[in-house]
This record gives C-alpha cells, sequence and structure tokens, in this order.
C-alpha cells in the first residue's frame, strides 16, 4: 500500500511557492520545498506527480482539473495529496519535475 503526503502549498504574488508536507508527512520522509516557479510549472509539477485535491473521491469523478487546483492555490492556502513514491525528496528532482 502506498503512503499519502498531506501538502501544503502556500504562495505569494511573486510565484514562490513553498511545498510544505505535515507532521505525519515528514516522520515518513516528505521534505519541504521553496522555488519560484510560473502557473505552467507549477501544473507540470501537479500533473507529473498526480496530486489530487482530496482523497475520497477521484478529481476525474468530480470534474476538477489541475487548472482549477492552481487558481485554489493562488487565491490562498491550499492543501493537496500525493503518492509519497511520486513526490520530489531533493530539490533537484523538483526542480527537473517542473523543468521538463
Amino acid at each position: 500500500m502506498y503512503k499519502l503526503y498531506n501538502i501544503k502549498i502556500n504562495t505569494d504574488d511573486d510565484n514562490f511557492y513553498q511545498l510544505t508536507p505535515d507532521s505525519d508527512s515528514i516522520q515518513y520522509g516528505a521534505v519541504k520545498h521553496a522555488i519560484k516557479a510560473s502557473p505552467e510549472m507549477l501544473k507540470r509539477f501537479l500533473t507529473r506527480c498526480k496530486v489530487s485535491d482530496q482523497t475520497t473521491e477521484p478529481r476525474s469523478y468530480r470534474s476538477i482539473t489541475y487548472k482549477e487546483i492552481i487558481q485554489a492555490i493562488q487565491k490562498g492556502e491550499c492543501s493537496v495529496y500525493v503518492y509519497a513514491h511520486m513526490y520530489p525528496k531533493t530539490y533537484d528532482q523538483l526542480n527537473s519535475i517542473m523543468r521538463k
């Protein structure tokens, strides 16, 4: 069975994003990241890491798009869920996910 990380994504007006895992996720190996990224790069991260906005119903069932998740992030703090094996462990991994 895979472990789900609960990640809070905070942003300011300068396209700086902070990925902050909850304390349970940190115990299982999740790390905090801060990166400057455009909305396209953030969408690339959400897509490649297969991020979900909740654990009970899939996004496709509720017709939620990654664009709507990005809009929620830009409005304020947003929590998302990522499988542990998909979440980047280092800054280099995060950078390669967002930039390719």
